[in-house]
């Protein structure tokens, strides 16, 4: 490899750091991003006069826009026409490297290791930024400090800075504590710093899934490692967060994390469970090919009336269930496509690290509460865990055959 070949490659992994950087804020800017590291790495790849490879597997995402095009026949093509673009991101990341196989093991470690550290960056951007607002704030009203975490400070409230959904950035940072915790990048002392700086954010955002996942991860780790220094670790991090929430003299943080959790009353109870019954009733209106966008939530709102969730009716909630949404949308069509690539996804990720397995599944539990494809930096986020794993797979085919 010469020198103008490390030269190539390294603009490649500084493309991969920028992405990383660019998830937590604009979707416009990660999207910017996206295309110049699709880009360049089609440039570098004519320039070093690779062969084409046909890699099929690098196609696997892209089975998800089948149920897009499929609302272009079922439901409103103007709406149709939105996902699909929306979607892109399913096929555009992967369309190079379907091209141009380019499997180098250390290449492959390299590209994912700056994306995790863009990630990172990221997040701590992110948390400065809208702190910075959040304090200001409080020195402006003169609120004391137990005010950080009250409700006008927390949840969409504290990423109103930079008007992105909470769950979202919840789940960029349950990617950042499993890779920080299973690859090994980090030494010990900054594991436990990324991890306390994770938590913190997590509760700050509020995003209950996310906390639940990483709090779960973190047991795993302790009870899978035998070390009693993690277990320790863990044990005060988890006593320290109850003692936040218990004894917080306001009661929005009990409110929202533990009623909300507690399956005895169902008065407190989130609801939103049971507001999966007007998706399931509209589901069975077309349950082969589904209502198709647009109808979807037309139908799916004369529901909410229809059963008394008048909240879900006044705000036009989703499904808030990724595989409730592809039943709604796209029917059993849809749904068993998500199931085929998740499926293939966890048989790719096999002869990978535990962070792959473990971000599948963190990615599926977080589809039962969000409807996480809904969304721009939810597909993002999908075709990025989904093209490193892809990407790591081919290089160990490879080596394999050599």
């Amino acid at each position: 490899m010469n020198l103008k070949s490390i030269n190539k490659e390294t603009l490649l992994f500084v493309f991969s750091f920028l992405v990383g950087v660019s998830l937590p804020f604009k979707d416009q800017l990660s999207t910017v991003a996206l295309v110049i590291f699709t880009t360049y790495y089609l440039i570098i790849s004519f320039i070093n006069g690779s062969k084409l490879s046909y890699n099929i597997i690098f196609l696997l995402p892209s089975l998800l826009l089948l149920p897009r095009l499929l609302g272009y026949f079922t439901g409103e093509p103007g709406l149709a026409l939105k996902e699909l673009l929306r979607s892109l991101p399913l096929l555009i990341l992967f369309v190079p490297f379907f091209l141009f196989k380019y499997s180098q093991k250390v290449f492959i470690n390299k590209l994912e290791r700056y994306f995790l550290f863009g990630i990172l960056i990221g997040l701590v951007l992110f948390m400065i930024y809208c702190n910075f607002t959040v304090v200001s704030e409080m020195v402006t009203k003169n609120e004391p400090i137990e005010y950080l975490f009250r409700w006008r400070h927390m949840n969409i409230n504290f990423v109103k800075p930079v008007e992105t959904h909470p769950p979202y950035v919840g789940i960029l940072a349950v990617y950042a504590l499993i890779k920080t915790l299973y690859d090994k990048v980090f030494k010990t002392y900054l594991k436990v710093i990324i991890t306390i700086l994770i938590l913190f954010l997590l509760v700050q955002l509020l995003a209950r899934n996310a906390l639940i996942v990483s709090i779960a991860v973190l047991v795993y780790t302790a009870i899978k490692e035998l070390n009693y220094r993690v277990m320790l670790v863990v044990v005060i991090l988890s006593v320290a967060l109850g003692l936040l929430i218990v004894n917080h003299p306001h009661p929005y943080l009990k409110k929202k994390l533990l009623d909300r959790l507690n399956f005895t009353e169902k008065k407190k109870f989130d609801k939103r469970l049971d507001r999966t019954k007007a998706s399931y009733f509209v589901f069975k209106t077309s349950p082969i090919i589904g209502v198709g966008p647009g109808n979807d939530n037309r139908l799916r709102k004369e529901q909410y009336k229809a059963l008394g969730f008048y909240n879900a009716f006044k705000y036009n909630f989703n499904s808030h269930n990724q595989f409730m949404e592809y039943l709604v949308s796209s029917g059993l069509v849809g749904l068993i496509l998500f199931l085929c690539v998740l499926y293939f996804l966890w048989c790719f990720s096999k002869g990978a690290n535990d962070s792959s397995k473990l971000l599948i599944i963190a990615f599926i539990f977080s589809c039962l509460t969000e409807s996480v494809l809904e969304r721009s930096l939810g597909i993002k986020y999908f075709a990025l865990i989904s093209f490193f794993i892809l990407l790591r797979f081919s290089g160990d085919e490879q080596k394999l055959s050599q």
